[in-house]
């Protein structure tokens, strides 16, 4: 049986206090795996935008001890339905090598060679945003061209 409630670990109770006064605090989470699924790209040039992240757990906290021994013994419990409620997402962990990276590599990059055709003009930093914005990455290109002067 899965359990209800996921669980934020924190070092200390002045964090659990910050928390409930001021709500979750986002942690930068670098994008490290982007670089190996697109070799090609340049993103030393521009890096894959970071987003925020704050970390959760299904353990029981009875069998936690590893996970509070990394994170902090102090932890706030939230429902579920909350943290859907609120943009929850699991994480998704990819080993570097094997057949789960070797399909996602395929489709990253055969999704990077439609983008990269969609672009009509080179140059157009707007679309070339896509690579490394999320907000711009779900810009269709074809709808562009309604704003287009001809």
């Amino acid at each position: 049986m899965m359990r209800p409630h996921l669980t934020h670990y924190t070092g200390s109770f002045e964090a659990v206090v910050g928390i409930l006064s001021n709500g979750f605090a986002w942690v930068p989470n670098r994008r490290g795996l982007i670089s190996d699924l697109l070799p090609f790209h340049p993103f030393d040039e521009r890096g894959p935008q970071q987003f925020g992240m704050i970390s959760f757990t299904e353990l029981e906290p009875g069998n936690a001890a590893a996970h509070r021994k990394a994170f902090g013994d102090f932890g706030i419990s939230v429902s579920k339905t909350w943290a859907e409620r609120h943009g929850a997402q699991k994480v998704l962990y990819v080993d570097r090598q094997g057949p789960i990276f070797e399909a996602l590599r395929w489709l990253f990059q055969t999704a990077y060679e439609q983008l990269e055709a969609a672009i009509e003009y080179p140059d157009d930093a707007a679309l070339r945003m896509a690579f490394t914005n999320k907000a711009m990455a779900i810009v269709d290109p074809e709808v562009k061209t309604i704003f287009r002067r001809q």
